[in-house]
């Protein structure tokens, strides 16, 4: 057994929550108090599958798991989920940490929490909504790519035109399969309904929308644009709040 005081540990994600691992059993009489200490089991026709964590293993010794918080469990927990090959615990990718230096940690580095895990995406997120002739609408919509291709009405495209966190998703053919023009962003007019949401650079997905942020996009949206084509007689139309004000032809 190694002494835990002087060593360094994969910092590994076990059912979500950051731990360290080491392939060594660990003296639990030279632990610093606040750590949980665990063992792995391995499966017993492949040692290098983990299998179950227990609080000791007799046999079949896969690893060891030091942890901060008590893991819930009834004498065994497996580490697969119910999804077939969903196993619990995996080392840290560089997707994982904010601070990518602490793969390895020492005890000492993870009680003083010197690291951070990346959060999940959010699984739903406040949007704008920006359909033609509408005014904006708040939402809460699913963060999947699916939601938001069937809100746009096909495949999504990205843009980044505003200088805070936020993204503008459209069609990517808007303009191509003739969908109505809807408002002018910089020096482009966006075609068909599209959202406004926010970013989160922790991990690379969009999020929701704060207060300031809804309130700021719907001000800048809430004049409706109608688009006449060239050589038609009736002249560009906007409304603000309803209100009809003259507007040059675009």
């Amino acid at each position: 057994m190694i002494n835990p005081t002087n060593k360094s540990f994969e910092l590994t994600v076990l059912f979500g929550q950051p731990v360290l691992f080491s392939p060594d059993q660990i003296n639990r009489t030279q632990l610093p108090e606040g750590v949980h200490l665990y063992e792995i089991r391995h499966a017993k026709d492949n040692p290098s599958k983990p299998l179950w964590i227990e609080q000791k293993v007799q046999g079949d010794f896969y690893g060891s798991i030091l942890s901060k918080k008590p893991i819930e469990m009834t004498g065994e927990r497996s580490f697969y989920g119910p999804e077939i090959n969903t196993v619990g615990i995996r080392p840290v990718g560089d997707e994982d940490l904010k601070i990518d230096e602490y793969a390895m940690a020492s005890i000492k580095n993870y009680l003083d929490g010197r690291f951070e895990l990346t959060p999940e995406p959010e699984s739903n997120i406040r949007v704008l909504i920006v359909e033609p002739w509408e005014l904006p609408r708040e939402t809460v919509i699913p963060n999947t790519l699916q939601s938001k291709q069937e809100i746009v009405e096909g495949l999504i495209e990205a843009v980044y035109p505003f200088e805070d966190q936020v993204a503008l998703v459209c069609n990517d053919e808007g303009k191509l399969i003739g969908l109505p023009l809807n408002r002018r962003v910089g020096g482009d007019i966006i075609a068909g309904t599209f959202i406004i949401c926010g970013i989160d650079d922790r991990n690379a997905s969009f999020s929701s929308l704060s207060d300031e942020q809804a309130k700021r996009y719907s001000d800048m949206f809430k004049t409706i644009e109608i688009y006449i084509p060239k050589g038609s007689t009736p002249v560009t139309e906007s409304w603000n709040h309803g209100k009809r004000k003259d507007a040059p032809e675009r």
